[in-house]
C-alpha cells in the first residue's frame, strides 16, 4: 500500500476549509492513487494527486486541474474521498459512482459538513447495506470509512448513468430530463413557475444563467423557435441535464456552457434571463449573483436587458441600479418578483 506523498501547493490554497484541514490530519493513511470525488470550491485534494473529479466549474478552476465528466479512472484506484453532498439522492449516485473506480479490495471515505448531510451518511450506507464508521471529527465536520465494498457492490450493481435520470415532470408539454444535484431536481421550483408567468416577450440571442435542467431557455425556445437560446450553468450535472432536456423535447440551441459565472461564457446577447442561486451549500451567498450584475453588461447588446426572478426579500435593486440605467420591477407574486435590468 502507497501513502500520500508530503503537502503541495494544492493544499496550501485549500487549508482554510474545515474538511481540508479534516483530511490533512488524516494525511499518512491517504493513498498516492487516491481520487478525490465531488468536492466544493474552496476544498480540495491534501497531498499531491493525480485524479479528481468536481461536477462544480468554480472548484476545478479553483484547483487548476481534474476532470467534470462521468467517467471513471482508466485504472482501478484503491481509495475514493468523496465530499458527501446534502442531497442523499446525489449522494447515492455519486457512492454508486466512486465504486465504479474502486478495486474490490479499496476503501471509500466520506467528508462533509455535518449541516451539509455526512450526518445522514451511516444510515444510507447501511440502507445499502454497508457499514460505515467514523475515523475523525472537528470543526463540525466528519471523516467516515467504509472499508467492505462487497455489499454496496452488491446492493447498487453496474453504475449506468442512465438509472438516474428523471423525466417525469413537466411544464406545458415539455419534458423536462435532471439528475440528483441539479436544481429543483424532480420539480419546478415556485420562483422559476413565476418567471416563465410573466417573461416579456423575447427576440435575438438569449443566454439562460444558472440553466438547471433547461427549463427557461427550453420555455422560451419552446414560444418562440426563432430566438436563439444558450445554456450555462456552474454544474456539469445541471448542463448535463439541459442537454438531455433540448434532445428529449428536439429543440435548437446555440451553445451550453459549463461556466463558474460567466467565466467561460462567449457571444452577446440582447437578453440574460435568470434564476440566480444564493445559496452555497448550507450557506447563503450573494458572489455569484453580484458578480453577474457587474460583467453582465459585457455580454449584452446595446439596449439588452437581465432578466430575474429573485425572494422578495433580496434587494437586488440598489445592485442592479449600479450597473444597468433602468430597473423595472415586472411582478411581485407568491413571494417573488420579477425584475428587468435594461
Amino acid at each position: 500500500m502507497s501513502f500520500g506523498s508530503p503537502l503541495n501547493s494544492a493544499f496550501a490554497t485549500t487549508q482554510h476549509h474545515p474538511t481540508s484541514q479534516l483530511l490533512h490530519r488524516n494525511l499518512d493513511a491517504v493513498h498516492s492513487d487516491a481520487w478525490y470525488l465531488g468536492f466544493p470550491r474552496g476544498a480540495g485534494p491534501v497531498s499531491d494527486f493525480q485524479l479528481a473529479t468536481s461536477f462544480d466549474q468554480g472548484a476545478l478552476d479553483y484547483l487548476g486541474q481534474g476532470t467534470n465528466e462521468f467517467a471513471p479512472p482508466e485504472a482501478l484506484v484503491s481509495q475514493v474521498i468523496l465530499y458527501f453532498p446534502k442531497a442523499k439522492s446525489e449522494a447515492q449516485m455519486l457512492i454508486h459512482f466512486a465504486l465504479s473506480g474502486l478495486t474490490p479490495d479499496g476503501r471509500l471515505w466520506l467528508v462533509g459538513d455535518n449541516k451539509g448531510g455526512i450526518k445522514s451518511a451511516p444510515n444510507l450506507i447501511k440502507k445499502l447495506g454497508g457499514k460505515a464508521q467514523k475515523i475523525d471529527g472537528a470543526r463540525h465536520c466528519s471523516l467516515l470509512e467504509v472499508a467492505d465494498l462487497s455489499p454496496l457492490a452488491q446492493s447498487l450493481g453496474k453504475f449506468q448513468l442512465a438509472d438516474y435520470w428523471q423525466q417525469n415532470h413537466h411544464v406545458q408539454d415539455l419534458t423536462l430530463c435532471s439528475l440528483p444535484g441539479v436544481f429543483s431536481h424532480g420539480k419546478l421550483d415556485v420562483g422559476t413557475q413565476v418567471l416563465l408567468d410573466h417573461l416579456p416577450k423575447l427576440t435575438g440571442k438569449v443566454l439562460d444563467f444558472g440553466c438547471g435542467c433547461g427549463v427557461i431557455g427550453s420555455r422560451i425556445l419552446q414560444q418562440n423557435p426563432k430566438v436563439q437560446v444558450s445554456f450555462s450553468d456552474v454544474s456539469r450535472l445541471a448542463t448535463l441535464a439541459t442537454e438531455q432536456t433540448l434532445r428529449t423535447n428536439g429543440l435548437p440551441f446555440e451553445q451550453v456552457f459549463t461556466s463558474d459565472g460567466l467565466s467561460q461564457v462567449s457571444g452577446r446577447y440582447n437578453h440574460i434571463v435568470t434564476n440566480p442561486p444564493f445559496h452555497e451549500g448550507v450557506k447563503t451567498q450573494y458572489e455569484t449573483t453580484e458578480t453577474l450584475f457587474r460583467n453582465a453588461k459585457r455580454f449584452l447588446k446595446p439596449g439588452g436587458s437581465l432578466i430575474l426572478v429573485a425572494n422578495r426579500f433580496l434587494q437586488y435593486e440598489p445592485l442592479l441600479a449600479k450597473q444597468f440605467r433602468q430597473v423595472t420591477e415586472l411582478v411581485v407574486e407568491k413571494g417573488f418578483k420579477v425584475l428587468q435590468a435594461v
